[in-house]
């Protein structure tokens, strides 16, 4: 059986005290906190998806600094790597 393979991006942000800012998910599979991210779009890059999905779930915007890490799971391909700032 063939897994089709997500292909997810994320980021660490930051604020200008050095507070990190997560996203409290609370639906009926899970309660949990997480950093914002999600599926990169088709033609998308991981950065750009990581910009997006912030905007989309916290309505902030913010700067890439450099990228951290990533993994590559049997499901999933998650460049979680990114850390960012928030821009006001």
């Amino acid at each position: 059986m063939k897994v089709h393979k997500l292909h997810l991006a994320g980021c660490v942000i930051l604020d200008d005290k050095g507070k990190v800012l997560l996203l409290h998910r609370n639906t009926p599979a899970r309660v949990q906190w997480e950093t914002p991210g999600g599926k990169i779009d088709s033609g998308e890059t991981p950065k750009e998806c990581a910009i997006r999905e912030i905007k989309e779930e916290l309505g902030v915007n913010v700067k890439i600094i450099k990228q951290l890490g990533h993994k590559d799971f049997v499901e999933d391909d998650y460049v979680m790597g990114y850390i960012g700032c928030w821009l006001k």
